[in-house]
C-alpha cells in the first residue's frame, strides 16, 4: 500500500467533509435568520451617558 497515495485522498476527504460541515451550519444561519424573535426574552434597556458638548466644543482645535 503506497501511504503517500493514500494521504492524499485523507486530506482530500478531510477537507470535503469540513466543506460540507461549515456550509451546512452557514445555511442553517441564513434559514433561520428570518424566525421570529420573542421581543421579551431579549429585551434590552440601553442607558447611554448625557454628554455636555459645550465642553467638547471649547477644547482647542490644534494638533
Amino acid at each position: 500500500m503506497n501511504l503517500s497515495y493514500n494521504k492524499n485522498y485523507l486530506l482530500m476527504i478531510l477537507s470535503g467533509i469540513l466543506f460540507l460541515a461549515a456550509s451546512s451550519f452557514a445555511s442553517m444561519i441564513y434559514f433561520k435568520m428570518d424566525d421570529p424573535v420573542d421581543e421579551k426574552k431579549y429585551d434590552v434597556e440601553v442607558n447611554l451617558p448625557i454628554v455636555n458638548w459645550d465642553h467638547y466644543l471649547k477644547l482647542s482645535k490644534q494638533r
